[in-house]
């Protein structure tokens, strides 16, 4: 009796361990189909305008040359709301051109879409460094309300329109 009851305690316990193999397999194969299963969700159009971003930012040879790859960002982001691959991109050539502020919000939303990309804790510190920059330069508004305060009595106002009367 004792040898049949060893027995069955050792046929448990392999059957316990291959259980665990084929939950380890499964979830492995789980995982894999998922990913290429998120990797065809992305529509041909989407990565046909980040392939076009990409080249864009190759050609660009001044901050001003950025705008084209910029739209086609926006562009693949707008159709694949959900990739975070647009926000990345479209953060970094937002920095390059000089738009802080649309690059931080570039990259939070790249997060957002993205919380366990490996390297979040240096894109969330870009953020933070690009926030300080933005504070210390001044918006296009607030250049106008500084040169309108010069001459305040040239200048009509309608709405958020300023005038020149002189």
């Amino acid at each position: 009796m004792l040898n049949g009851r060893l027995y069955s305690c050792e046929m448990e316990e392999k059957m316990k361990k291959t259980k665990a193999f084929y939950l380890v397999v499964v979830l492995a194969i789980s995982v894999l189909l998922l990913s290429v299963v998120n990797a065809r969700a992305v529509s041909e159009d989407a990565r046909r305008h980040m392939a076009r971003g990409q080249a864009a930012v190759e050609m660009a040879k001044s901050p001003v040359e950025l705008e084209d790859a910029i739209k086609e960002f926006q562009e693949a982001a707008r159709l694949e709301p959900n990739w975070p691959d647009p926000y990345y991109n479209l953060g970094l050539t937002q920095e390059k051109a000089g738009k802080l502020r649309e690059a931080a919000a570039s990259f939070k939303k790249y997060l957002q879409l993205a919380p366990n990309v490996p390297d979040a804790a240096k894109i969330q510190e870009q953020i933070y460094k690009l926030e300080y920059k933005a504070e210390q330069v001044l918006s296009i508004p607030e250049i106008i309300d500084v040169l309108v305060s010069f001459w305040p009595s040239e200048w009509q106002k309608e709405g958020e329109c300023r005038y020149w009367l002189g």
